[in-house]
């Protein structure tokens, strides 16, 4: 035992003297207490669990383990690798020492040093959790039972299992590369399992025993949770069972290690079965001139690449071998194409999930956030490596005597780091390019590749390569200048949220979004700049790295200053001052830019510009104002300079019962204005930077009054922007609409700060949120100051080659002076919410016609993306059928699709027979898998009727009457095909896509979550609970019942008036047709949050006479939530789908039901006793998920024999 402790004595001493020990300590509290304030790292947490909780603080613990895995290996390597590294192991391993007490000793003093740096982490989370700046609403009375927990549940236990993988690793392989091929695995097998759980409504189920660091299984543990369940969530039990699992690998490992650890020199046993033998040849410094007895000359610092290339060549060619010949690149090789595979595997639309079709545009994404990581980690480690293999293989005096320039060495190493990058991608690359010939793309549009790859991408990872080899020259000691290279990395990639937003001192290229319409657009314009500032700071540092570079031994400062000056030659200040002056050049013009040509502003300035807005103006939100009755206004798009200008007249009208004394006038800050006037009205305030006018008539404005306004405004954009840039006007793809571009009445509340840890901070009282449902004062208020429908004509101009398109019907299309014009006009008064595109497009036209009328169809699309515009025109046809004959007629004479660039992700509906949506959604999905039905068509269409023909006043629920009845109105679009088609249904992917997104976003929302009758705009109540709710009803009470409440709903409030309809009346349409039988459910649906937990506790099958007999067992209960998600329990009686399925392997929505029918549940245990005429394999209670059961994992269980 005494040989033990003098061991581990011996260890800790050693370790605790080096820089690297009190760095990582620094350094790991610095992370942790930045992380759990939120300061410059943000770690996703629930937005209103307590900073202070055990769920907070085991987030910021498992997320952070990452970081750990460097000092740990440090620790271990160092314990293990020492001895052989500094040839003293000859002299220990003669010593009478037992196994035990060798790598008991060392392992023991490296688990300590990784217990007290995790303990140093979680102190930095105490330390940050008592900082006076937090929001106090955020910050529970202090308590240590949280950080204790941590501490037992996850702080100790991983780095005694980290410590025990790797220090096994070490021993058995005697390699630190193998050590780190380790580490990399487990990153690896991290972003995998992640992104293969991402989309199951399930979670990480059993693969949370998978994960090392205990990420998933506290994910799964919170899953779904509210944020009163999460600030008292402690979880025991689950992190118990991953805790033995991977204590037990670890114990198992060292065991292993211990048996097989011997004490000799010889390679190590399992390297011996990987590696082949090979001849050790003895290292050849590169050397190009034989020694000689005449002093030796000073060669000049700069000689001729003639004769610098040799030894520059010959040494790179060392270092590569070097570095080529170790097995780890091979396994870094093997997880970036891994990691590769699983981000191609994972790449779907947002919409359902629905795949997409493998275009190069959109897969080059994952060259940044999927391969940064690796590449911050190769460049540290390597660069390590590289920089010091010399000294540490006892040759450096030798290799700095060599006759060859200075700067040979250094630029060698950098070379061959840059090197190993760029076959990194190359593999990366290839791979991709694999997986869509794989699946029969072959658009592979290499030129594409390599410059996203090589010049936005690779670039960037270059300049991590200098920075990484400039501060291991720097830094004499390899794993004190591996972690300065860690905490640099954080911090550069921290600098943005810190407020340090400029590109000018980021050292970073941001990141390019291409699309197909519009390649990478203007923006490229700033990376092309940025790459010639950095390169040229680049080449600097390359400089500064040759003069520092330690060329012998000089181990002082005062010997390497003298060093680097006596390197300094006129060729050398020549380079020096050329490129000072590019980068101050470049640095400059991306200056003039930035904050000349526009305005530099951080997110913090928006948002106090935001905040400014609302304190100044906010008394006038709900102040009356005239809406449009017509309007007469003409947009010129001007796509190659990226500028547009709108101009009109319009008449407004006071639609209120009361006169009106004053209104404001708004406009988008980024609108230049010419002019804007209101004949017979006076301009008594104009704040044009918050677009904000105050016009005053001479006498208030009454009832039925009108007024006429006449504006002209522009926008113009010059240079590129530091951050945020217009990317609605582009040189193919403009799109923009009409609240963007020209004035509108009222108050704009949509420039409110809506987030109340951010109003708070600049002085605003909590956000109101909408009024109340029964607030009478709204009845005659949508959004703005818009409250009535208006006529419309309008011209849009663009350049030649493109084509124009705005709402109502196309009357005139002419060419003037190389521009082209479209004039549109109203068929029908409309809301006065305009879109206007403009691009190079393609049109695909077609007609729907039920006898009663006829629509015209028109895609406006890229060429390039054709895959879908038939399934989009079917799928409208199929759409129309439905809504014309269930709900009312469609409201105007044509329907039109357009596309614009992926820049934006989202999709829009628009007054007047418009839709518009990006890219990246819909037309380039696969559909193959979704019977060519476009969900994305189906939405938007329903939308002409909900949100359109009878919008909702603004209050509570408002969102009900649009996104609730649109959802609605798709499921069932999709039901009618199922009913028609045979296979599994489509419909109950979307139920269970819908129900996954509900419970997963109300255990995030910031808000206090409503029931649907009451929502205030949350749209995962009104898109994913309503929509259920609503099928669930048409399953009870039938759909035609629902259907005809929709239609009465239409025929009092469809293109009427004030007073506006609201949820309340959509539910009295609703309980009207459902019977007194169903009035509960209504309230249980509706206007109440209520959760279940349905568990099928036992499955049984067995042969009787006319089948199968099967026996379920089921635990029931019902739950009613308030709206922070405390529960009480209430009796259940209720009616549940049962579901029997054939493979149990299978998820139930890709299989044909053996038997699916409702029986009722009620609160406790339920025996279900069905007969079959097929054995099943598998049972399921609500299997496509249409009711909220909180933990539906549990809901079915594989059938068992009887």
């Amino acid at each position: 035992m005494s040989i033990f402790l003098e061991i581990l004595q011996f260890e800790l001493r050693q370790q605790l003297k080096s820089p690297f020990v009190i760095a990582g300590l620094i350094l790991f509290f610095l992370i942790h207490f930045l992380s759990i304030t939120s300061t410059g790292i943000s770690l996703w947490a629930h937005p209103q669990a307590y900073i202070n909780s055990a769920y907070a603080i085991a987030v910021v613990e498992t997320t952070l383990t990452v970081f750990g895995m460097l000092p740990i290996i440090v620790f271990v390597a160092s314990a293990l690798l020492r001895d052989q590294d500094s040839a003293t192991a000859e002299l220990l391993f003669v010593k009478p020492i037992a196994k035990w007490q060798y790598l008991g000793g060392r392992f023991s003093a490296a688990w300590l040093l990784a217990m007290l740096l995790g303990l140093s982490g979680l102190l930095g989370s105490l330390a940050g959790s008592l900082m006076p700046w937090l929001d106090p609403d955020r910050v529970a009375p202090f308590s240590l039972s949280p950080f204790l927990f941590c501490f037992i549940a996850i702080v100790l236990p991983n780095t005694l299992i980290l410590s025990a993988l790797f220090f096994s690793i070490a021993s058995l392989t005697r390699s630190l590369a193998a050590t780190i091929a380790l580490a990399l695995v487990f990153m690896t097998t991290d972003l995998v399992l992640a992104n293969f759980t991402l989309n199951t409504i399930n979670g990480p189920g059993a693969l949370a025993m998978v994960d090392h660091s205990a990420t998933l299984t506290i994910n799964a543990a919170s899953r779904n949770l509210t944020v009163t369940e999460l600030n008292e969530l402690f979880p025991w039990v689950p992190l118990l069972k991953n805790r033995l699992l991977w204590l037990s690998i670890s114990f198992v490992l060292l065991l292993l290690s211990m048996k097989h650890f011997q004490f000799e020199l010889a390679e190590s046993w399992i390297l011996s079965l990987v590696l082949r033998k090979k001849t050790i040849t003895p290292y050849v410094p590169a050397i190009s001139t034989p020694y000689t007895q005449e002093p030796i000359k000073k060669v000049p610092v700069f000689s001729s690449m003639s004769t610098a290339f040799i030894p520059l060549r010959s040494q790179l060619h060392m270092d590569l071998f070097y570095l080529l010949q170790s097995p780890l690149f091979l396994i870094i090789l093997l997880l970036g194409v891994t990691s590769m595979v699983s981000e191609y595997n994972a790449h779907t639309s947002p919409l359902m999930n629905t795949p997409l079709y493998p275009l190069t545009g959109s897969l080059v994404d994952f060259f940044r956030y999927s391969l940064l990581d690796l590449i911050i980690i190769i460049s540290i480690y390597y660069s390590g490596i590289l920089l010091h293999r010399e000294r540490e293989s006892g040759i450096d005096a030798i290799v700095s005597a060599s006759p060859f320039p200075g700067w040979v060495l250094p630029l060698s190493k950098l070379l061959a780091l840059c090197t190993l990058v760029t076959l990194l991608l190359i593999a990366m690359m290839l791979t991709t390019i694999t997986l869509q010939l794989i699946d029969g793309y072959t658009h592979l549009e290499l030129g594409l590749y390599l410059r996203t790859v090589f010049v936005f991408n690779g670039f960037y990872y270059y300049m991590l390569c200098v920075m990484a080899i400039l501060i291991q020259i720097i830094v004499s000691n390899k794993w004190l200048g591996m972690l300065l290279l860690l905490a640099l990395n954080v911090g550069l990639l921290s600098l943005e949220a810190l407020g340090f937003e400029h590109i000018l001192y980021r050292f970073a290229l941001p990141q390019l979004t291409y699309s197909d319409m519009n390649g990478f657009g203007h923006v490229s314009r700033q990376v092309y700049a940025l790459i010639g500032y950095w390169g040229c700071f680049c080449v600097l540092l390359i400089l500064l790295g040759y003069f520092l570079y330690p060329r012998g031994v000089y181990t002082s400062f005062r010997e390497r200053t003298k060093l680097a000056l006596s390197r300094i030659d006129r060729l050398a200040i020549a380079m020096v001052m050329f490129f000072c002056v590019g980068f101050v050049g470049i640095g400059s013009w991306i200056f003039y830019n930035t904050n000349i040509l526009n305005t530099y502003q951080t997110a913090e300035d928006r948002q106090q510009m935001q905040a400014d807005y609302e304190h100044a103006y906010g008394v006038y939100e709900n102040k009356p104002v005239p809406s449009y009755s017509d309007i007469d206004m003409a947009v010129d798009i001007y796509p190659q300079e990226r500028s547009l200008s709108s101009h009109g007249v319009a008449t407004l009208t006071n639609n209120k019962s009361y006169s009106i004394p004053e209104f404001v006038i708004s406009v988008q800050p980024g609108m230049q204005v010419q002019d804007i006037r209101i004949e017979g009205v006076k301009l008594i305030k104009s704040d044009t930077a918050q677009g904000f006018f105050l016009f005053k008539p001479h006498k208030p404005l009454a009832p039925g009054a009108e007024v006429t306004m006449r504006w002209h405004l522009s926008r113009q954009n010059r240079g590129f922007t530091n951050a945020n840039p217009d990317m609605e006007v582009v040189e193919n793809g403009t799109f923009v609409s009409s609240e963007n571009i020209m004035p509108i009445p009222g108050f704009d509340d949509t420039r409110k700060l809506s987030d109340n840890d951010l109003r708070r901070k600049f002085g605003l009282s909590e956000a109101a949120g909408l009024p109340a449902l029964s607030d009478a004062k709204f009845l005659d208020k949508l959004m703005y100051g818009v409250d009535s429908r208006c006529n419309f004509h309008i011209i849009v101009s663009t350049s030649a080659d493109q084509v124009a398109v705005a709402p109502g019907k196309l009357v005139r299309e002419w060419f003037l002076q190389g521009r082209h014009y479209f004039k549109y006009v109203s068929e029908r008064p409309t809301w006065p919410k305009f879109y206007f595109t403009s691009a190079r497009y393609a049109i695909a036209r077609d007609k729907w016609a039920n006898g009663k009328q006829e629509i015209d169809l028109e895609v406006y699309y890229d060429p390039k993306h054709s895959f879908n515009v038939q399934a989009m025109l079917a799928t409208t046809k199929r759409s129309l059928d439905y809504f014309t004959r269930e709900f009312a007629p469609y409201p105007y004479s044509q329907f039109r699709m357009m596309e614009y660039p992926r820049y934006r992700m989202a999709a829009q509906s628009f007054p007047g027979g418009g839709v518009a949506y990006s890219e990246a959604i819909g037309w380039t999905s696969d559909l193959s898998s979704w019977h060519n039905i476009d969900y994305a068509t189906i939405h938007e269409l329903s939308h002409k009727w909900w949100g359109d023909q009878a919008p909702g006043a603004k209050m509570q629920g408002r969102e009900m009457l649009n996104e609730t009845l649109a959802q609605y109105s798709t499921l069932m679009v999709y039901k009618q095909y199922d009913e028609k088609h045979p296979g599994p249904d489509l419909v109950n992917k979307i139920t269970n896509k819908l129900q996954k997104d509900y419970l997963l976003a109300r255990s995030r929302d910031k808000r206090k979550e409503q029931p649907v009758v009451y929502t205030k705009d949350q749209g995962y109540i009104s898109y994913n609970k309503g929509a259920l709710a609503l099928y669930v009803l048409q399953e009870q009470i039938g759909e035609e019942a629902v259907n005809r409440a929709l239609r009465s709903f239409l025929s009092k409030f469809a293109f009427k008036p004030a007073p506006f309809a609201t949820s309340r009346d959509l539910m009295n349409e609703l309980r009207a047709v459902a019977g007194k039988e169903h009035q509960d459910l209504i309230t249980d649906l509706f206007e109440k949050i209520m959760l279940y937990e349905i568990k099928l506790t036992e499955a049984s099958v067995r042969k009787v006479d006319d089948g199968y007999e099967v026996t379920l067992s089921v635990s029931a209960q019902q739950f009613q939530s308030s709206d922070l998600g405390k529960e009480t329990e209430v009796p259940l009686q209720m009616w549940f789908d049962v579901g029997l399925f054939s493979n149990a392997e299978q998820s139930a929505e890709n299989q044909i039901p053996l038997y699916l029918k409702k029986h009722l549940l009620k609160s406790g245990t339920n025996t279900i006793i069905i007969i079959v005429s097929k054995k099943p394999a598998f049972a399921s209670i609500d299997p496509f998920y249409k009711i909220a059961d909180r933990l539906p994992d549990n809901n079915g269980r594989v059938i068992e024999e009887r």
